[in-house]
């Protein structure tokens, strides 16, 4: 399975780490993750949504609207989040 996650983030305690699972090449096949986050102090703010991949491009539209930009890369203390974050207990 491939994945693929992004920080799109609106400023320093504010963001969102997307991650894209895919098992299959049709998008209908595909799920995704949307997870807040604050950067600032690499955790979780608990709210997540686990969707179809079209949901997820769906909230991604809305956030890019609301001012996110997607970041050059995950800094390295949020990296467990692109697992889960149930995954750093």
């Amino acid at each position: 399975m491939a994945t693929e996650s992004y920080l799109y983030q609106r400023s320093p305690s504010e963001g969102y780490i997307v991650t894209i699972r895919k098992d299959n090449v049709k998008d209908a096949n595909c799920f995704g993750e949307l997870t807040s986050v604050n950067p600032k102090t690499a955790s979780p703010t608990y709210h997540r949504l686990e969707a179809p991949l079209i949901a997820i491009r769906n909230a991604l539209q809305d956030l890019m609207h609301k001012g996110y930009k997607r970041q050059e890369s995950i800094p390295s203390e949020l990296q467990y989040l692109v697992e889960g974050y149930e995954s750093k207990f």
